[in-house]
């Protein structure tokens, strides 16, 4: 066979119609994830007014749902709860996925911004809604992408063309943000959120509709329905017992409790750089005149800054081939490092400089966040595997295990975030000073620093140094469990053979599909 039928083959499969449905299925997915990440937050701070305590209750009652929403949605499509479709994963995306898609409309359409409680109430409602749907919905995703890849080579093919779907999900930002004026016109963002809520919902109805699933995939459901009916209590009773055994076996290894502590330490360094995106770059730049609010330049610049990390991660095959996810992963914080000290010095009033931070920042926070860890996981998977010689691997319980440490990072990062700003004034800022999205209406675009009056300065500052010194701590504390990982790894490699690690890593590549729509 020529080299041109050879690559006529592979593209091919690449673009075969069953891949080219998955990624309809993540692009409806990215569709609804960019718009809650980058619009949620500053829509309850900024236009419903809801305030700190409130939004820091709701995040405490939300951390400890999070914490198992994740566990508890595997158990109900791998083990089993009796329902037949919630086991089926195309049925999932077929039916749950417009359902999402619907919720997800909750948070865009306010119930109340003067009336705290209601303010509160619709933010938890929303909260909850939304994440059920997007765990089930996530969770049977990545089971679609293992089963239909089938093999190592169609793994890849579908994570190579996610990466890219991934890519244009972003860009929904750039005419909801353009068409909104940055939210300054709410009743066009009502209707730019209800159009891109249709379509990721429809999408992943389609998806789920006409994807054709390996047999093993229907057979398996249908066992786990008749497994489920036939069950007595005293066979669950000792599955949990048995459960809580090994869970405890897990949590205790080192390699285990380095990697949920870094992967904490990077989880409050992501949110934060997603949720408050806006308001740092509408307070420290737009308001300055530069990338003024409702322009194309600073629509363009939001793209920019959601995507430049996912091509650079197309990039690293390389490096982590040769060099392990490790090592990459502690030079990309060295150059994260590098540039806030610089930031540091140069100062809030360089808005050319500061913009560009910005966007270093956060594409290196992105770059390899999800697909990096997954790599580091399936390696402590082996080391679990080889310690306790389990007759297969525990991958499920250890991703779910670390999701019940990681996850309440999602609600942790905003909250210190708020009182650290708040510390600093940010309620007084918002009120007076006149660099929120609520009073950018009657702000000049010329409005410089040069102008404010001694306590908006003071505030200003205060923010440049919650911008560089959160991502500090984060980039310091995940650094050190990364080393330490390194160091415990050496110390286990004769005990976990180098082609066992290379072997559970090609099999758990299938499920980084699930990082490039929901943090694990």
């Amino acid at each position: 066979m020529n080299r041109r039928s050879v690559i006529q083959k592979g593209l091919t499969e690449l673009f075969s119609v069953n891949n080219l449905l998955v990624q309809l299925a993540l692009l409806g997915i990215g569709f609804l994830i960019s718009l809650y990440s980058f619009f949620s937050l500053k829509v309850f701070v900024d236009v419903y007014n809801i305030s700190t305590s409130s939004l820091a209750i709701v995040q405490l009652l939300f951390l400890v749902w999070n914490a198992v929403n994740d566990p508890l949605m595997g158990y109900l499509q791998d083990v089993g709860c009796g329902i037949s479709w919630i086991m089926d994963r195309r049925k999932v995306m077929m039916y749950a996925g417009p359902f999402w898609a619907l919720v997800s409309l909750v948070f865009w359409f306010p119930v109340a911004t003067s009336n705290q409680l209601l303010v509160a109430i619709h933010y938890l409602v929303a909260l909850f809604t939304y994440d059920t749907m997007m765990t089930l919905v996530c969770s049977a995703y990545c089971g679609i992408c293992v089963e239909v890849g089938g093999d190592h080579k169609g793994r890849v093919n579908i994570i190579v063309l996610g990466e890219l779907f991934a890519i244009f999900a972003g860009f929904i930002i750039f005419p909801i943000d353009y068409f909104s004026k940055n939210l300054m016109d709410y009743g066009r963002f009502q209707m730019c959120a209800v159009v891109a809520c249709i379509c990721g919902g429809v999408m992943m109805a389609v998806a789920g509709k006409y994807l054709v699933m390996p047999e093993m995939g229907t057979r398996k459901a249908e066992e786990n329905v008749e497994l489920n009916q036939g069950e007595g209590n005293h066979e669950i009773k000792n599955t949990w017992m048995k459960a809580m055994q090994i869970s405890w076996q897990i949590i205790k290894q080192p390699r285990f409790l380095c990697l949920i502590a870094s992967n904490f330490f990077r989880s409050l360094r992501t949110m934060a750089a997603d949720q408050f995106l806006l308001i740092f770059v509408e307070s420290l730049l737009s308001r300055n005149g530069y990338m003024p609010t409702g322009s194309v330049e600073l629509s363009i610049y939001y793209i920019l800054v959601r995507t430049v990390g996912r091509v650079l991660f197309l990039f690293l095959f390389y490096p982590v081939h040769r060099h392990g996810a490790h090592p990459t992963m502690l030079g990309l914080n060295a150059v994260a490092l590098i540039a806030a000290i610089a930031m540091l010095f140069t100062g809030r009033t360089s808005y050319e400089a500061l913009a560009f931070y910005i966007l270093v920042e956060n594409s290196l926070g992105r770059c390899g966040a999800h697909g990096l860890y997954l790599i580091i996981t399936g390696e402590v998977i082996d080391t679990d595997n080889v310690l306790y010689k389990r007759s297969s691997p525990l991958s499920t319980l250890i991703f779910t295990i670390k999701a019940l440490f990681n996850k309440p990072a999602e609600q942790l990062a905003p909250i210190f975030m708020l009182f650290m700003l708040d510390a600093g004034g940010y309620s007084r800022f918002k009120a007076e000073c006149g660099a929120v999205a609520s009073q950018l209406t009657t702000t000049p675009a010329s409005f410089i620093s040069s102008s404010d009056p001694t306590h908006c300065v003071d505030l200003f500052d205060s923010m440049f140094l919650v911008l560089l010194w959160w991502p500090l701590i984060c980039i310091i504390g995940e650094s050190i469990f990364l080393a330490l990982d390194m160091y415990f790894k050496y110390r286990l490699s004769t005990l976990v053979p180098r082609e066992n690690l290379d072997f559970m890593t090609r099999r758990l590549s299938a499920c980084s599909m699930l990082s490039l729509t929901k943090p694990v």
